[in-house]
């Protein structure tokens, strides 16, 4: 959700970023933690940074703090706790209306809204965060801002959450299985764009808020264009695709089997040949350009995985169909303490107006991205990341909009 604010306030999120980093270094400091049992493979726990707190990069600080919340449960006490159904309840109810719920609003506001109004030139007021009743994030617009800017700023939380979503089904689906908290993430995070779109056309009070993200993405969309070409039933509508995924009956089935039998772990829904899996998923996104259909292909082995997503939309507001072509890896090469990843994109798209003076028009320009990360072992419990990108202006989920050079940073730790 986003806010006009109008009162100067002191940004309090970089505090929210150390309470987030501080558990797991008190987690890495654990001696329990410190060798895994011979039952117990070491796990990675990644930390990516950017220039401006971008999806693609903080993903990985919500799946290590996802991960740690996970090794809380693996403690004998807890262990024995969850064998009691009662236990188990409150713990499903616990994880999906708070902690799970949680680090979704906190990826919405601060690596979604927060991310887009930086990476444009803006600076975030405050971030107002609540326990049941939501989150906003309080911003005043710049001299100059345009169409399209006000358009990624407000598209820009549920955005956020689906390179959340994305980002742990690549890491998982070497393992063909994910326990049934990481599920539950995936399911809040890849949900999140449903369920806004859903409560606001069911409730004419969340309809009405002013900080509505979808309502102002609708208004801004048909302003740009002077056109009333989509509307919150077009929205409604489209997102009725979620239902199709495999891995929402999969996140189904992992809450009933933990409730029934304490189970924890359950298998990635994939078909398969050999060594090799696949699984698609199907979902609708908000481009600036009008609705958008994503198919993630998610193809791999034991060992390494491929993300192949093709996208296409149309709107009203143009005459040509708009979409692209995005690829990913996960664990593509190594060699001995060195290990390699390729992410690209290709598009063809309409043009962004990211400043008055750009040019608007009903054509479409090819435009893409290349990029690659490096990862470097120092120690069998720590290893650094580098990566460099470059791209066109143009729009890619959870990635800057305008063109140039970028770069990720960071390390992880094996324990």
């Amino acid at each position: 959700m986003l806010m006009l604010f109008h009162k100067k306030l002191k940004p309090r999120f970089f505090l929210t970023h150390l309470l987030l980093l501080l558990p797991w270094y008190i987690h890495a400091a654990d001696k329990r933690y410190a060798k895994p049992t011979a039952k117990q493979e070491p796990t990675e726990k990644v930390f990516l940074f950017d220039r401006y707190w971008s999806p693609c990069a903080t993903a990985s600080l919500l799946m290590s703090a996802r991960t740690f919340l996970n090794g809380i449960k693996s403690w004998p006490q807890t262990g024995q706790a969850q064998q009691k159904l009662w236990v188990r309840i409150f713990d499903v109810l616990v994880e999906l209306l708070i902690i799970n719920e949680q680090l979704r609003l906190f990826n919405h506001e601060v690596y979604g809204h927060g991310f887009r109004i930086r990476s444009l030139g803006g600076r975030v007021a405050d971030y107002r965060f609540t326990l049941f009743e939501g989150a906003a994030t309080c911003w005043n617009p710049w001299p100059g801002i345009t169409a399209d800017e006000f358009l990624l700023i407000h598209m820009a939380g549920t955005e956020a959450n689906y390179v959340l979503a994305q980002e742990i089904a690549l890491r998982h689906f070497k393992y063909r299985k994910l326990d049934n908290s990481t599920y539950n993430l995936f399911f809040t995070a890849s949900w999140d764009l449903m369920n806004y779109i859903s409560l606001t056309h069911r409730s004419e009070i969340i309809r009405n808020h002013p900080g509505n993200d979808v309502m102002n993405y609708i208004k801004m969309i048909n302003n740009k264009h002077q056109l009333d070409g989509i509307s919150l039933d077009d929205l409604n509508d489209a997102s009725i695709v979620f239902l199709l995924n495999p891995m929402f009956y999969a996140y189904l089935w992992s809450v009933y089997v933990y409730l029934a039998k304490g189970q924890r772990e359950i298998s990635i829904p994939h078909l398969q040949w050999d060594e090799i899996a696949y699984m698609p998923l199907l979902r609708m996104a908000l481009t600036p350009f009008g609705i958008a259909y994503y198919l993630d292909n998610y193809l791999g082995n034991p060992a390494k995985t491929f993300l192949i997503s093709l996208y296409t939309g149309s709107s009203p507001f143009y005459t040509s169909y708009y979409g692209g072509l995005a690829c990913k890896t996960d664990r593509l090469w190594s060699y001995k303490s060195y290990a390699l990843d390729l992410e690209g994109n290709l598009w063809y798209q309409p043009p962004l107006q990211l400043a008055p003076a750009d040019a608007l028009g009903d054509k479409n320009y090819w435009g893409g991205l290349v990029g690659f990360t490096n990862k470097f072992q120092i120690t069998p419990q720590l290893s650094l990341y580098v990566a460099a990108l470059y791209k066109t202006q143009g729009f890619v989920e959870g990635v800057v909009a305008a063109g140039g050079f970028m770069g990720r940073a960071g390390f992880s730790l094996h324990y």
